[in-house]
C-alpha cells in the first residue's frame, strides 16, 4: 500500500472547498473539489490519482453510464474553472460515487490499493466536520479509520 499518498488542506478555513492529494515525494499532487459532503474530480485528476491515461478514465465512465450502473446527471457537476491563462472554462467534475466506480474498474497498482482501502465516504464526512483552527492532514488509505 502506498502509505506516502496523503490528503492535505493546509488552509485552516472550514469553507475552503479544495483539498490536495499529494505523495511525500511530491509525485502526485491533485486538487480535489469538496462540496456537499462529497469529493469532485475531473477525468484528468482521476487519471493522475489512479496512474492511468485520461482515455482509460473516459472509457470506464462511458461504460458505467451505458450499463446504467450510475446515471450521468446524478454524478456530474459542471463548474467554471480558471485556467493558467486566466480564462474561465466549464469543466466536468465527477463525484465520489463515480470516482469509486472508476476505481473498481481501472487496472493499475494505485487503483488496486484504492480498492483495498475502506470505503471513504464516512471518512470524508468527518473531514468536513473539522474545526477551522485545525490544519488538515490525512493518510490516503485511512488505516486507522473503521467503517
Amino acid at each position: 500500500m502506498d502509505k506516502n499518498l496523503q490528503i492535505k488542506n493546509t488552509t485552516p478555513q472550514i469553507f475552503s472547498n479544495f483539498v490536495i492529494f499529494q505523495t511525500a515525494t511530491g509525485k502526485v499532487n491533485i486538487d480535489v473539489y469538496f462540496q456537499d459532503e462529497t469529493l469532485w474530480l475531473t477525468q484528468k485528476n482521476m487519471a493522475e490519482l489512479f496512474e492511468v491515461n485520461v482515455p482509460a478514465i473516459s472509457k470506464h465512465l462511458k461504460n458505467i453510464f451505458e450499463t446504467g450502473e450510475l446515471e450521468e446527471n446524478s454524478v456530474i457537476s459542471i463548474l467554471e474553472t480558471t485556467a493558467e491563462d486566466g480564462k474561465q472554462y466549464k469543466t466536468k467534475y465527477y463525484n465520489l460515487r463515480a470516482i469509486l466506480a472508476v476505481g473498481y474498474r481501472v487496472n493499475s497498482g494505485r487503483a488496486r490499493e484504492f480498492r483495498k482501502s475502506p470505503h471513504p465516504r464516512p471518512y470524508w464526512q468527518n473531514l468536513h466536520a473539522r474545526s477551522e483552527t485545525e490544519s488538515w492532514e490525512w493518510i490516503w488509505a485511512v488505516q486507522s479509520h473503521t467503517r
